[in-house]
């Protein structure tokens, strides 16, 4: 039993880690290029889907259920593109930020070397 509280506590500890939030603006980005590739990976399985359906359908294979799976996958694939859409977005906004960092700290270095 003891061992088992062991191994929980560890996990515990593990998912406090991965859930700070991180203030590095690199990090935060790739985390935004790894989520886009997910989203990209889900979109292109979902593409996969609708076009097999559509051949079912043009192939009088499909039943009622089948052409709604390939309604389903249509909505799956634009939602899946929504989502890449917003990350880079997202991407671009951390971007900004982090240029906007740069230019304050440039201006307070800039401010220090005039008072001297």
């Amino acid at each position: 039993m003891n061992k088992y509280i062991k191994l929980f506590e560890e996990y515990i500890e593990e998912k406090k880690k991965a859930n700070k939030p991180k203030k590095n603006t690199a990090a935060k980005m790739k985390d935004v290029d790894k989520k886009i590739k997910k989203f990209a990976k889900k979109a292109k399985t979902a593409i996969k889907d609708v076009k097999k359906s559509q051949e079912d359908i043009k192939g009088d294979k499909a039943s009622p259920e089948d052409k709604m799976r390939g309604a389903l996958a249509k909505l799956q694939t634009q939602k899946y593109q929504a989502d890449i859409h917003k990350q880079s977005v997202k991407k671009k906004e951390l971007a900004v930020k982090s240029k906007i960092q740069t230019l304050k700290k440039k201006e307070k270095a800039t401010k220090k070397l005039e008072e001297e």
